[in-house]
């Protein structure tokens, strides 16, 4: 496993964040050739880390398509409706 021009940050439950819109999850094997690529969609949760070996049938990634995700790259709250610096 390995990300490619993935940004991501760490939840609460120790799961990786995707925070952009063009990054990848790679599928090499054991001398680190390609041999699957993935898209990850913005906001979905990665399982794995990066460089972590993986399973068959393991869960790699998980999302909600049914979830329009808002997620701030700096500490920010909303206050009445309006996005404020922390």
């Amino acid at each position: 496993m390995k990300f490619d021009k993935l940004v991501t940050v760490l939840n609460k439950q120790g799961d990786h964040v995707v925070m952009n819109r063009n990054g990848s999850i790679l599928v090499v094997d054991e001398k680190g050739r390609e041999r699957e690529r993935y898209a990850v969609i913005y906001g979905a949760r990665v399982k794995v880390a990066d460089g972590q070996p993986v399973t068959s049938n393991q869960i790699i990634v998980e999302w909600d398509p049914y979830t329009f995700s808002i997620l701030p790259s700096t500490a920010e709250r909303c206050i009445s409706k309006i996005w404020r610096r922390v």
